[in-house]
């Protein structure tokens, strides 16, 4: 349900951003699109949160967004090096990495209340 929206959102831009913001917004397109994907692990990522927490692996959680923000942290400074788009790219590459962590979290949660 929360993934449909930003893929048509995405998709959809080239068509509604010249109708709502004019052409001149037409070179934004791309930026437009990478932002919009870069939400999608990121659902994923906070129901993960969610998940960890509820079975007190809270500490995990903690490691994980700490280790992250350093990560996105330096991942943006590398990135305005060029420009905005390759910005954008490295969120979408960081976010990616959530989508890892949301899998990981999940089977490790799942393995431990199975083993039970």
């Amino acid at each position: 349900m929360v993934v449909l929206p930003v893929v048509l959102q995405a998709t959809l831009a080239p068509f509604y951003v010249p109708i709502i913001f004019g052409a001149k917004w037409l070179a934004a397109m791309p930026l437009l699109s990478i932002i919009c994907l870069s939400a999608i692990p990121m659902a994923f990522a906070l129901a993960s949160y969610q998940l960890l927490n509820a079975v007190g692996k809270i500490k995990i959680t903690l490691i994980w967004n700490s280790l992250y923000t350093l990560l996105f942290a330096i991942s943006i400074l590398i990135a305005v090096q060029w420009e905005i788009l390759w910005v954008a790219a490295a969120v979408l590459l960081c976010q990616g990495l959530t989508l890892v962590f949301s899998v990981w979290s999940t089977q490790y949660v799942f393995r431990k209340v199975c083993a039970r």
